[in-house]
């Protein structure tokens, strides 16, 4: 069985990322920047770093900014330093250090926060009062790619296995949310949760699904690995499961990854992205 690379698959998801982001909600925030002289951007659960290239590349705000990225994980810390050379500026300073999203405090007040695939992970009310504290007044939160329920693979092995697997595959989520985590429904958990805070005005909200798909030379990038990690992960998450068969599962992981080698499977799965604001 190979052994799956975290760090190279936060990397080949970037292209993913890119694709799903919600324009609306990113436009959005762009605006609601340009009224700061300058910017201060706190990135949880930053991995690998490539929400803080994006911001760069997609010119999020035009003025100074400085840019820090925590993260759990030293190992996605060490690779996000080694990407974030090339984008320090002068009008863009970048740093990544290892540090608990929920715990750390940081030098001064920001003015955002970002959170990529992260709030689906997290206790709402835990993670909202404390970037609150560390937030300026008014301060702005970017909570992005939140997963909301549908994990789709297509074409169909078995449409009874199939559903099956998805569910219990969602169940697992819901298993581990145990009031700690948003479960296979934090997107939409997430945000009737922030629009009952009296505290907080939703800017703007939508869709940012992922959808992974062959073309004619194949899938673009390096997404081919991302599907293999993506199904792998389904494996590990249901493996020994007491109702499935681990020989039936066995079979569909293989068949599905094979898939991938011959450029078959489309994937997709259903997210949210979130922008709102302390008042």
């Amino acid at each position: 069985m190979p052994d799956y690379s975290f760090a190279r698959y936060l990397s080949a998801k970037k292209t993913v990322d890119d694709r799903a982001l919600n324009r609306v909600v990113w436009k959005t925030l762009q605006e609601q920047l340009q009224q700061l002289p300058m910017c201060h951007v706190l990135e949880v659960g930053a991995g690998a770093g490539t929400m803080a290239e994006r911001v760069a590349d997609w010119h999020l705000f035009n003025g100074p900014m400085i840019y820090t990225g925590i993260d759990t994980n030293i190992h996605s810390i060490q690779l996000a330093r080694h990407h974030a050379k090339t984008r320090t500026h002068s009008d863009l300073q970048v740093h990544f250090q290892v540090a608990d999203a929920l715990t750390w405090q940081p030098a001064q007040p920001v003015d955002l926060i970002i959170a990529n695939a992260f709030m689906d992970l997290v206790h709402f009310p835990t993670a909202m009062d404390h970037f609150k504290h560390i937030l300026r007044p008014a301060g702005f939160f970017y909570f992005t790619i939140t997963f909301d329920g549908v994990t789709m693979l297509e074409p169909t092995i078995d449409t009874l296995i199939d559903t099956k697997i998805e569910a219990l595959y969602h169940a697992d989520m819901d298993a581990r949310q145990n009031g700690t985590t948003g479960g296979s429904y934090a997107g939409r958990r997430l945000l009737q949760y922030v629009l009952q805070r009296a505290d907080v005005d939703v800017l703007a909200a939508g869709a940012s699904d992922w959808i992974v798909y062959p073309n004619s030379a194949g899938y673009e990038h390096d997404e081919a690995y991302f599907l293999h990690f993506i199904i792998d992960t389904m494996d590990q998450a249901l493996s020994g499961h007491p109702e499935l068969d681990d020989d039936l599962l066995a079979e569909w992981v293989q068949t599905r990854h094979s898939q991938i080698d011959n450029g078959a499977l489309i994937y997709i799965a259903h997210q949210i992205d979130l922008l709102g604001q302390f008042t």
